[in-house]
C-alpha cells in the first residue's frame, strides 16, 4: 500500500481547501487595504462606462489625453453641481429627522398608553427593590465615596472634519486613478495583439467581450437608477414633498443597493411623508410610488436592457451583500453587485471558474441531469487558452 492512499484529503478535497484559504486570505487584505482597494474599483467601474468615449475620440484623431482629461474634469464638475443642489437639504434633513421621529413617538403614544401603565408600575417597583438592597448594602458596608469615570468624545467638528478629509482623499485616487486608466485604455490588448503568439486573437476576443458586457451593464446600470431617481423626485416635486430631488437622489442609490437599499429608503420614506401629510392615506402613497418604480425597475427595465445573461442567484446576491459590507462598509454594500458581475462574466470565458458561474446563475436549468447553464450557441463565448511564456500582458 502506497503512502497516497493514507492520505485523508484527496485531490478535489486540497483543491477546495486551497480555494477557500485563498478566498479568506484575499478578504483579509481587501479589509485592510479598503482606502486604497476602494477607490481602485470605483476607477475601474467608471472606466468601463467611459472607455467607448474615448476610443469614439480617438477614432476621430484627438488625442486619447485630452478626451480623458476632459472626461474626468467633466466628470468631477458634474458630480459636484449634483452634490451642490443636494447638500443644503440633506444637512437640513439631518437635523430635522430627529425631530420628526421625536413627532411620530407622540403620535405613537396614544396607540401605547395601556402598555406604558404597565411599564411604569413595575418600573416603580423596581425602583423599590433597588432603594431597598441599596439601603441594606449600606448598613453592611462602610459608606465609600463614588468613583466617577469620563470618557472623552470627539466633537461633532472633529468627527465631521476627519469623514470630510478621508472622502477627500479617496476622491483624489478615485480620478487620478481613473484618468492614468482612461490614458492606458486597449494597452494590454495592444501587446497582445503585438506579441504575435498563435493563441492570442481568442485571449482578445475574450478580453474585449468581458470589456463589453461589463461596460453595457454600468451603462444600463446608471441609465436605469438615474431615470428611476428623476422620475421619483419628479413625483415629490408633483406630490407636494419637501426637498423632493434630494429624495430622487437617495432613491437612485438605494435603489441600486439590492434587498437593504430598497428597505432603507421606504421605511425613510415613511416616516419622512407620515410626519409631513396630515392624512395618513395621503401620506403611505409616497413609499407605494417608490415600491412601484422599484418593482418595475427590477423585473422589467433592467431585464429588458440587460437580458438574461445577467441573472444572479439571489443567494448569492446576499452573501456578498453581507461579506462586502463587512469588509467595506457602505461602499461594499454599493460594490457588492458590481463585483459579483465581474466574477459572473468572467466565469463565461475561463474554464476553470465554470462550477462558479453554475452557483452564481440565477436561471433555473430546465435540462435534467447535470448540465452546465451555458449561454445561447450563437453568443457562446470562447475558451481562454495558455499564452505561450514569451508573451507578457
Amino acid at each position: 500500500m502506497t503512502a497516497a492512499s493514507h492520505s485523508p484529503v484527496g485531490p478535489g478535497g486540497a483543491r477546495t481547501s486551497l480555494w477557500l484559504l485563498t478566498s479568506l486570505a484575499v478578504l483579509w487584505t481587501a479589509y485592510f487595504v479598503q482606502p486604497i482597494a476602494v477607490p481602485f474599483v470605483f476607477a475601474v467601474l467608471l472606466k468601463f462606462l467611459l472607455s467607448p468615449a474615448v476610443r469614439a475620440f480617438r477614432r476621430r484623431g484627438v488625442p486619447i489625453a485630452i478626451t480623458s482629461l476632459l472626461l474626468v474634469v467633466g466628470g468631477v464638475v458634474g458630480c459636484v453641481a449634483v452634490v451642490a443642489v443636494v447638500a443644503p437639504a440633506a444637512a437640513h434633513w439631518t437635523q430635522e429627522l430627529p425631530e420628526r421621529l421625536h413627532r411620530l413617538e407622540g403620535k405613537a403614544l396614544a396607540l401605547s398608553q395601556p402598555v406604558a401603565a404597565i411599564t411604569d408600575v413595575t418600573t416603580r417597583v423596581g425602583e423599590k427593590v433597588d432603594d431597598l438592597a441599596a439601603a441594606a448594602s449600606a448598613d453592611s458596608k462602610p459608606s465609600e465615596a463614588p468613583t466617577v469615570v469620563r470618557i472623552e468624545q470627539p466633537t461633532w467638528f472633529a468627527t465631521a472634519f476627519g469623514a470630510l478629509q478621508r472622502l477627500a482623499i479617496e476622491l483624489f485616487l478615485t480620478v487620478g486613478m481613473l484618468f492614468l486608466l482612461l490614458l492606458g485604455d486597449g494597452m494590454v490588448l495592444a501587446k497582445l495583439q503585438a506579441g504575435g503568439a498563435a493563441n492570442a486573437p481568442r485571449w482578445l476576443d475574450a478580453l474585449s467581450a468581458i470589456e463589453r458586457r461589463m461596460g453595457l451593464y454600468v451603462r444600463s446600470l446608471l441609465l436605469v437608477q438615474t431615470c428611476l431617481g428623476i422620475t421619483f423626485g419628479l413625483f415629490c416635486w408633483a406630490w407636494g414633498m419637501p426637498s423632493p430631488w434630494l429624495w430622487g437622489a437617495v432613491a437612485a442609490i438605494g435603489n441600486a443597493i439590492p434587498f437593504v437599499g430598497p428597505l432603507a429608503v421606504t421605511a425613510l420614506l415613511s416616516l419622512v411623508a407620515v410626519t409631513t401629510f396630515p392624512a395618513t392615506g395621503i401620506a403611505v402613497v409616497v413609499p407605494l410610488a417608490y415600491v412601484a418604480l422599484h418593482l418595475v425597475e427590477s423585473t422589467l427595465a433592467t431585464p429588458c436592457l440587460l437580458g438574461r445573461w445577467l441573472s444572479l442567484s439571489p443567494v448569492a446576491i446576499f452573501v456578498t451583500l453581507t461579506v462586502m459590507g463587512f469588509v467595506w462598509g457602505v461602499a461594499g454594500l454599493v460594490l457588492a453587485v458590481p463585483l459579483l458581475v465581474v466574477v459572473r462574466i468572467t466565469s463565461d470565458y475561463v474554464p476553470a471558474m465554470q462550477p462558479l458561474q453554475i452557483l452564481l446563475d440565477g436561471r433555473v436549468a430546465s435540462i435534467a441531469g447535470a448540465e452546465a447553464i451555458r449561454l445561447p450557441a450563437r453568443t457562446s463565448p470562447p475558451v481562454l487558452p495558455t499564452l505561450p511564456s514569451g508573451v507578457r500582458t
